[in-house]
């Protein structure tokens, strides 16, 4: 087949493939959407509870499963911590898709733009990065970035400040807990600790500068397969394959 007429039948399946990532974007555009509200509605009804909690709710939780005060708020505390970042990687999960998808979006762009011989396609592979930073390339303040600062103060309130006080409440409050509740306390701790580091290290290698990581990967993969499809010799036509 001549290399001049496969050419526009390329470009055409790629901007069908660019289409569906279109697509796949905007589907998980509204589920980052959904986590984030999910979110915030969870932080608003874990105040509310703590509202209960603080009030006759302890006392009448505990005295309805049988267990002292203490282990009340224990089990709160790390209630709180499990669904606060549960909720947290949903969205940082989805976060995550969105830039692989946009990675690969770049890098069909960069496609098309080579084989149509100018630029026409730009957002993903050159524009998105650009105005995604701290100031974007004409020096307009992004509110993405801070609103994801108001998003880190409010997990970190909700699922380490608000558990780690339940726990001295739980150490230090009067009356007997259950037996292993020192125990409970400490790995619930630690608990928290631990999530919350994973979750500061997945949020900054998801939310950093990671795009051109990212392409530069999928480039090296996309040629490795090329190669070997080029190096794998093939059966002649009517022969089996051995």
């Amino acid at each position: 087949m001549d290399t001049q007429h496969a050419r526009p039948d390329i470009t055409a399946l790629l901007m069908q493939k660019y289409g569906l990532l279109k697509q796949e974007v905007s589907l998980h555009g509204q589920n980052y959407e959904h986590h984030i509200n999910y979110l915030q509605f969870s932080v608003a009804g874990l105040v509310a509870a703590l509202v209960f909690l603080f009030g006759t709710g302890a006392s009448q939780f505990g005295n309805a499963l049988g267990i002292p005060l203490k282990d009340v708020f224990a089990i709160f505390a790390f209630l709180i911590t499990t669904v606060s970042f549960l909720l947290t990687f949903k969205v940082l999960e989805t976060s995550y898709r969105l830039v692989l998808v946009a990675t690969r979006m770049s890098i069909i762009e960069d496609s098309i733009n080579k084989r149509l011989g100018e630029k026409i396609l730009v957002w993903e592979s050159l524009l998105a990065e650009k105005f995604s930073t701290t100031e974007g390339a004409l020096h307009l303040k992004n509110p993405s970035v801070f609103m994801a600062l108001y998003h880190i103060v409010l997990i970190t309130s909700a699922a380490v400040l608000l558990p780690t006080y339940l726990y001295v409440l739980a150490w230090n409050g009067k009356g007997d807990g259950g037996p292993f509740l020192g125990w409970f306390i400490l790995f619930g701790a630690a608990y928290t600790l631990f999530s919350a580091a994973v979750t500061a290290y997945v949020g900054f290698s998801t939310f950093g500068p990671i795009r051109h990581e990212l392409k530069s990967k999928m480039l090296a993969i996309i040629a490795s397969a090329s190669n070997t499809e080029s190096v794998t010799p093939k059966a002649p036509t009517g022969q089996p394959h051995h």
